[in-house]
C-alpha cells in the first residue's frame, strides 16, 4: 500500500519536482556538513601545529640558557640566574 502510494506520487509531475528538489536540498546540506567537518579538522590541526611550535621554541630557549650556564664560571652562572631568570625581583 505504501509502495503503491509512493509510485503514484513519484509518477505525477508535481511528485517528480518535489523529489528532485528534495534531492538537491539533501546534496547541498550534505556538502555543507562535510565542509564544516573538514574546516574543524583543519583548525584543529593548525592549533596542534602552533602548540607544537611553541613547545619547540620553549625547549630551544631552555637549551640555550642551560648551554650558557654550563659554559659560564660558577659565580657567573649564579649571577646570570639572579639577574635574568629570577622571579624574585
Amino acid at each position: 500500500m505504501i509502495a503503491a502510494a509512493w509510485a503514484w506520487f513519484v509518477g505525477s509531475k508535481v511528485g517528480r519536482w518535489i523529489v528532485a528538489a528534495g534531492a538537491v536540498l539533501l546534496a547541498i546540506g550534505g556538502a555543507l556538513l562535510l565542509g564544516r567537518r573538514q574546516g574543524r579538522q583543519a583548525a584543529g590541526q593548525e592549533q596542534e601545529a602552533q602548540e607544537h611550535e611553541a613547545y619547540r621554541d620553549a625547549v630551544q630557549t631552555r637549551d640555550r640558557v642551560e648551554d650558557r650556564l654550563r659554559r659560564a664560571a660558577d659565580g657567573t652562572a649564579a649571577d646570570e640566574l639572579r639577574r635574568h631568570w629570577s622571579r624574585d625581583d
